[in-house]
């Protein structure tokens, strides 16, 4: 099986635990949820030409991989997840419903990227829970620092609920892809309720 970066794009500032089962919505823009500790961080695809960011987070018994999208080649992003969903799940219902999700997200991306400027960044979040899981998918915009992306304003768009087996495999695909030989130690971090060393700034 395969393990693809860009198929689990995930960026959310907060992790919200509460969902709409077996179905996706727009999410009132007031939700809001106390901020995750932050377990791990590194640019995507690289350092040196970075296109967005992964992240791995926890609050309370919430694990949450995500990353951002801040591209202008968010058609070829697309594609690409398309062709490794597929390699890794085949028609699995859960990836067929991951992937429709992405090409909605993905034509708001464009349309508020081309309204709202260079910086609106689209975020997808893999959210797993001791009983629910689920992907969130948000628009922010996002500022560069020496320490990673700095989400403003985020909301979240949609919220579709999905089985806790293709989520949390899902989660350690993007870890493996976005941290390479250090993601068991971040996928330990995470699935570890406390505090752990100084993993967050990863590169």
């Amino acid at each position: 099986m395969s393990k693809p970066c860009w198929s689990r794009i995930a960026l959310v500032t907060a992790s919200l635990a509460w969902g709409l089962v077996g179905q996706s919505a727009a999410v009132p823009s007031s939700a809001t949820a106390a901020a995750p500790t932050l377990v791990a961080r590194t640019r995507v695809p690289n350092a040196i030409i970075p296109q967005g960011e992964v992240r791995a987070l926890r609050s309370g018994d919430t694990e949450t991989v995500q990353s951002v999208l801040l591209t202008r080649h968010a058609k070829r992003v697309q594609r690409h997840i398309a062709k490794q969903e597929h390699a890794s799940w085949g028609d699995d219902p859960s990836a067929m419903s991951y992937l429709e999700e992405l090409d909605l997200a993905i034509g708001e991306y464009l349309r508020r990227r081309e309204s709202d400027g260079k910086t609106m960044a689209l975020s997808i979040s893999f959210v797993s829970t001791p009983h629910t899981a689920h992907v969130e998918f948000a628009f922010a915009h996002a500022l560069a620092s020496r320490a990673g992306l700095e989400l403003r304003s985020a909301t979240v768009w949609r919220r579709l609920s999905l089985p806790k087996t293709y989520v949390d495999k899902n989660q350690e695909y993007i870890l493996a892809d976005a941290f390479k030989d250090g993601s068991a130690a971040v996928l330990a971090a995470l699935r570890t309720p406390q505090p752990v060393g100084d993993l967050s700034d990863h590169e």
